[in-house]
């Protein structure tokens, strides 16, 4: 089960390496940016969902887990809106991207697909959290060498990841999540 996670974890950090260092360098207008990024975070949610059959019933939210992760993406989204004095079409290519390309994809991934993996092999949740936190801040990597950022940023991500993992841990789904994820990275500017 071990190669399974390795597998999991390499096969999308390559993605992303790919994306950060070939793609988007040779894309010239940002909605092409945006359009391979949401067309990869398409690819690898449609593959977990299809590699990982068990990781469809972590859609199964509650009315309550659906209403506080589409307020997370509002709240986000007004937030990006007036900070940056967008237009309302530039804040919907914005959210579209963050929702397709960012959210949803890592959050079935990490929060869906790994964390049932690391169940199946770790047995306890602590060591589970610990796992994915780290595994989600490294695969961050390619993007944190493309924009020459330092890397003590990767211990913020596995931060931010360990509170993902927190909520998932107390019955979060992959709905929840995805907001959460979303409504944090729409007010990193």
């Amino acid at each position: 089960m071990w190669s399974a996670v390795a597998g999991t974890w390499i096969a999308y950090t390559a993605l992303l390496a790919l994306l950060q260092f070939i793609i988007y360098p040779a894309v010239t207008a940002p909605w092409q940016l945006r359009a391979s990024g949401i067309a990869a975070g398409l690819v690898v949610t449609a593959g977990c969902l299809v590699l990982a059959r068990r990781v469809v019933a972590d859609f199964h939210a509650r009315p309550w887990q659906w209403l506080v992760g589409i307020g997370c993406v509002v709240a986000g989204s007004a937030v990006r809106i007036v900070a940056l004095d967008l237009s309302w079409a530039a804040a919907l290519a914005q959210v579209s991207f963050y929702v397709l390309a960012v959210g949803l994809p890592e959050e079935t991934l990490f929060r869906g697909v790994i964390w049932r993996q690391l169940e199946a092999v770790l047995d306890r949740k602590v060591w589970v959290l610990l796992v994915n936190s780290a595994l989600f801040g490294l695969s961050h990597l390619p993007a944190l060498v493309s924009q020459h950022s330092p890397l003590w940023i990767l211990a913020t991500l596995s931060l931010v990841g360990a509170v993902f993992g927190l909520v998932r841990a107390c019955g979060g789904s992959i709905p929840l999540l995805a907001g959460i994820h979303v409504g944090w990275d729409l007010v990193q500017f």
